[in-house]
């Protein structure tokens, strides 16, 4: 049996118990008869599992809800939180990497490190994060918000990419912005950074200054973007995206 406190998640949602106050006390805490699960940190000392949905039990979900990720940042209070991204990020990688992309033999999981091996080959497979940087651009009292097909109707957000091979997180941001809406920049200052587990990615954060260029968006990756004043804001990201720690940054020096 495997007892203890489970981030229980389906895609982009987690299934949470009726908590009573803003933390661990929304996790589900229960004891399961050896599933496929792993052992992702422990919290007042009580091991926390991660589990996807779809292999638990029907009855164990009867008091439980699905919240979409990014809203249960509230609820989970930030460092529970950040134990459920990591919990989400593992969960990923232990479902794509279950066969060994050489020989397509079965993985297993290690005991002693973070990895999986393949059982024919030894290939050892590690979880991935990419690098990617998202970025704040200010023209004197403004700053360009974008939006993103993905994006849930009204949302603007701060211009982001992954970073290529062979790149800097500098020169990523330069050419991101330029593919996307078509500006040039300057004088790119560090902010911080942020994993985001949608779902591996490792952001980091900068603010950078308007150069020159004429708003022209790619259609792909963004279908609109506009240069908005700290009085004409659009809806935002949530609070638990660095996008919006960009944002409110630059909001507390206007």
């Amino acid at each position: 049996m495997l007892s203890g406190y489970w981030f229980i998640i389906e895609q982009d949602s987690l299934w949470l118990a009726q908590g009573n106050t803003p933390g661990h006390s929304y996790l589900p805490e229960f004891s399961l008869p050896e599933p496929a699960a792993y052992l992702v940190c422990y919290i007042n000392k009580k091991p926390c599992f991660v589990l996807e949905k779809n292999l638990l039990s029907a009855k164990y979900l009867n008091e439980l809800n699905p919240i979409p990720f990014r809203q249960t940042y509230d609820l989970l209070t930030p460092d529970i939180f950040k134990l459920a991204t990591k919990a989400k990020a593992l969960l990923h990688w232990l479902m794509v990497h279950q066969y060994c992309g050489l020989c397509a033999h079965p993985t297993m999981i290690l005991t002693d490190e973070l990895a999986r091996k393949c059982t024919n080959c030894a290939q050892l497979f590690y979880p991935k994060t990419s690098p990617s940087v998202i970025a704040i651009i200010e023209r004197k009292n403004e700053i360009l918000l974008a939006r993103s097909p993905r994006f849930a109707e009204g949302v603007y957000s701060c211009i982001a990419g992954f970073v290529e091979p062979g790149e800097t997180a500098e020169e990523t941001l330069e050419r991101e912005v330029l593919e996307e809406v078509g500006l040039k920049i300057k004088n790119i200052r560090y902010f911080a950074s942020q994993y985001w587990p949608f779902p591996n990615s490792f952001m980091m954060g900068f603010f950078a200054d308007y150069a020159s260029g004429e708003i022209e968006v790619d259609n792909i990756e963004i279908i609109d973007a506009q240069w908005f004043s700290k009085d004409h804001l659009p809806i935002l990201p949530t609070h638990a995206s660095i996008a919006r720690q960009l944002i409110q940054d630059w909001l507390n020096r206007q």
